[in-house]
Parts: structure tokens; sequence; C-alpha cells
């Protein structure tokens, strides 16, 4: 099994099932299939039924990482990166990730200040915004990957949680969330601002 980056969805189904508390047998009991089912779609010669891939996901997020790849060939999205699973080396690739996609938000508002849609982007701004955004996706796989890895290590049961309707969750960290919401008004106040500003000038007016 290549983990150098994982873009296979069986070998990514046959690990989280590796990582799982209980045996392939109990979760084929639980899905409604048989062992053999599990067995071929790990192996890659037959797909997770569509009728048990919410139960598969449901397991972790590894399998729904895996099911998520299977069903959407978005490879780069759901597979995992590098070697190394080990949850400080997945949290030390997240902290990478966050602050290059802090870099490429700072660009991105820039880049969109008056720009309402596509025809509003020259070709090499519309160019620049679809390199941004694919670059966007690469990085939150680094976080995705991290969750995964937490869940599996530590049972936390974070996709059966996602897929109830309002997840529990514990918000920003103590003393953040105001902090964080005045950033976010602050933010907003700018982007407004520097609208205006544009307008004014489109206008001719002062």
């Amino acid at each position: 099994m290549d983990v150098s980056f994982m873009q296979n969805a069986g070998d990514l189904l046959q690990l989280a099932m590796m990582m799982l508390d209980r045996s392939p047998k109990q979760l084929a009991a639980e899905i409604g299939c048989t062992v053999d089912v599990l067995y071929n779609s790990c192996v890659g010669s037959r797909a997770v039924p569509a009728k048990m891939r919410q139960k598969v996901a449901g397991s972790s997020l590894l399998a729904a990482m895996a099911v998520g790849m299977e069903a959407t060939g978005l490879k780069w999205l759901f597979g995992l990166q590098g070697r190394d699973h080990h949850q400080q080396a997945t949290v030390i690739r997240a902290k990478k990730a966050t602050k290059f996609t802090t870099v490429i938000l700072e660009e991105l508002e820039e880049l969109l200040l008056d720009k309402e849609k596509k025809e509003d982007l020259d070709a090499t701004e519309y160019m620049r915004l679809r390199e941004l955004s694919i670059e966007i996706m690469r990085q939150s796989n680094s976080l995705l990957h991290l969750a995964a890895i937490l869940d599996a290590q530590y049972r936390l049961d974070l996709a059966a949680e996602m897929q109830k309707e309002n997840p529990s969750g514990v918000g920003a960290p103590k003393g953040q969330g105001e902090k964080s919401q005045q950033e976010n008004y602050s933010m907003q106040k700018r982007f407004l601002q520097r609208s205006v500003q544009y307008e004014r000038k489109d206008s001719g007016s002062f």
C-alpha cells in the first residue's frame, strides 16, 4: 500500500478498517453487508454499494474520505498526504497549511475587491483566482487529514457526529470568540469602506 499520497479509495478504506476498534465482521453487521463486500471494496474489485455509502462513511472520517474519493474522484481533496500519519506529523502539516491559507486569503481579499462576477475579472485575475481556489482545496486536505487521524487515534466518532442535522461543537478556543468576531467586523468594515471609495471614484463624486 503506497501512502506517500494515498489516492486510491480502496487503500484508504483498507486503512480505515485497520484503524477501527471493531472487526470487519462486526462492521459488516453494522452496515448490513457481508465481509466479502467490505473486502472487495478494500481491494478495489468493486465499489462500495450506493445504499451502504452513508453507513460506511459514518464508521470513521477515514472511511468517509474513502467513500467521498470513490464517489467524486476528488483525490486531492480526500486523499492522505505523506507517509507519516502520526498525530504530531499531521498537526505540523495542518499548521503549515493554515499559515499558507491565511496568505492566500489575504491575496483573495485584494483580488476580489469590487469583483462580483466572472466578467469583472481580466484574464490574468481569473487565472490567479482559479489557482488560489485550487490551492485552498489542497490545503483544506491537510486539515481534513488531521481530523481523520485524530478521529481514528482517539475514537472521536466524528463522522457519525457530522452526519447529524445539528452536530455539536465547542466553537472557538476559550477567549478567542470575541476577538475573532471583532476581527471579522473590522475586515467587513474595511471591505465596505474600500467598496464605497471605488463607487465614488467610478461615479466621479467625492
